[in-house]
């Protein structure tokens, strides 16, 4: 699952793949997308909710700066439960969780091994 090779030329449609989970994981949009598959359609709903309201309070602001407001503010009504239930599927299901792996390049590999065949 090379995207980049030796002489630097990138591999598109692993690079397209991966790009959707390129994410701090502070953000949860990258973990959460990773588990959609796992979750029940009623935590689904509720990750996606989460991910929604931090898009649309964060829009005019800097990302980085207004996601951690966001989740512990207006949007912690969301972000609760969805991380109750993406937690609770990442315990039978440990391939989405930040956790299960040293840093996010080998996440990211994880994931990409996984989703980007």
């Amino acid at each position: 699952m090379d995207f980049i090779d030796s002489e630097f030329n990138v591999n598109e449609p692993c690079a397209s793949c991966l790009d959707q989970f390129l994410f701090d994981f502070s953000t949860r949009t990258g973990i959460y997308l990773c588990a959609a598959p796992f979750l029940s359609a009623t935590c689904d709903v509720s990750a996606g909710c989460a991910q929604d309201c931090e898009t649309q309070g964060c829009e005019a602001c800097v990302e980085e700066a207004c996601d951690a407001t966001a989740q512990s503010g207006e949007c912690s009504q969301f972000f609760g439960p969805a991380d109750a239930c993406v937690a609770s599927s990442m315990a039978a299901n440990a391939l989405c969780s930040s956790s299960s792996y040293a840093n996010f390049g080998a996440w990211l590999a994880g994931v990409g091994a996984h989703y980007c065949k």
